[in-house]
C-alpha cells in the first residue's frame, strides 16, 4: 500500500508535507509521521488499507490519461497545431479542404486512442496485464491515420 497515494487520494485538499507527513520505520512499512490538521481526523490503519486499492486504480487512471493526452497533443504539435484541441476545432470548416481533412482525422483517432486506453486502463484493473511503462504507451495506441507509416 502506498501511503502518500492514498492520503492524496482521501484527502486531495490537504498539503504534505503541511498538513501530513509520511514516514517509513526500519522495518520499510509506511506510516503517518505527522498530522497537522484537526478537521479531518487522521485515518485509521483500517481506513488507509481499505481505499488503498481505490487510490491505486485512480492513480493509474491519471498516469494513463496524463500520458495519453501528451502523445495526442504533440501528434497534433507534429501537424503545426497549438495541440490536439485546436486541431480538432478543424474538422467541421470547409475553408481549407486540407485542414478539414486533418480535423476530421484528429477527431477520429481521438476517438480510437481514448477507447483502447480505457480498454488498456480495465485490463490492468482486472489484473489482466500490468500497468504499462511511458514508454510502451505509445506502441499501445492506434496508429494516426494521416502519417506515413500509418
Amino acid at each position: 500500500m502506498n501511503y502518500v497515494q492514498t492520503l492524496a487520494y482521501l484527502f486531495p485538499n490537504l498539503n504534505p508535507p503541511f498538513d501530513y507527513s509520511v514516514g517509513i520505520n526500519e522495518s520499510g512499512e509506511q506510516y503517518i509521521s505527522a498530522w497537522n490538521v484537526e478537521d479531518p481526523a487522521q485515518p485509521t490503519e483500517e481506513t488507509l488499507t481499505a481505499t488503498s486499492d481505490k487510490a491505486a486504480a485512480h492513480f493509474e487512471q491519471l498516469v494513463l490519461v496524463g500520458v495519453v493526452q501528451s502523445i495526442m497533443d504533440a501528434k497534433a504539435q507534429s501537424y503545426h497545431y497549438d495541440n490536439l484541441t485546436t486541431a480538432v476545432t478543424y474538422a467541421d470548416e470547409p475553408a481549407v479542404p486540407k485542414f478539414q481533412q486533418e480535423g476530421q482525422a484528429f477527431r477520429a483517432w481521438r476517438s480510437q486512442v481514448w477507447a483502447t486506453a480505457y480498454s488498456i486502463l480495465a485490463d490492468v484493473q482486472a489484473g489482466s496485464r500490468t500497468f504499462p511503462t511511458v514508454s510502451e504507451v505509445p506502441g499501445l495506441l492506434p496508429a494516426f491515420p494521416l502519417d506515413p507509416a500509418a
